[in-house]
């Protein structure tokens, strides 16, 4: 599949990635923990707004920033439920295609980390 000695690249489906792109190959990051969603950027481009922050709550598919490429936006979404976390992009940062621009943290499994945690003083004796 080449054309005038460039290779023609087919649209992959989404949150798939290519072992050819850049940012390394197609598993998950090693800074992102295991449980945690990756947000990637899907093409090279200019980040030009954030929908949310770190620490926020954020659902399947909300749109969560704003990337310009060739004149044309493209909104990235939430791979899945959880609290955004470890944003590492902001208004005006020029990406690469396959960049880590954030993770999405399981919120239930934050949740039972902080259960299982406890501290001291936690200790609560029964009266009966």
């Amino acid at each position: 599949n080449y054309a005038w000695g460039m290779k023609i690249r087919r649209p992959l489906p989404a949150g798939a990635r290519s072992e050819t792109s850049r940012g390394g190959s197609g598993t998950s990051s090693s800074s992102a923990e295991a449980g945690a969603l990756a947000v990637r950027a899907p093409m090279p481009g200019k980040v030009v707004r954030l929908n949310a922050s770190d620490g926020d709550a954020v659902q399947a598919g909300q749109a969560l920033l704003v990337m310009e490429a060739m004149k044309m936006e493209h909104v990235v979404q939430s791979p899945g439920d959880g609290v955004l976390s470890g944003l590492r992009c902001g208004v005006g940062d020029v990406v690469d295609d396959g960049a880590l621009l954030a993770t999405v943290e399981d919120a239930d499994a934050e949740d039972d980390e902080r259960c299982n945690k406890g501290g001291e003083g936690d200790d609560v004796e029964g009266t009966a």
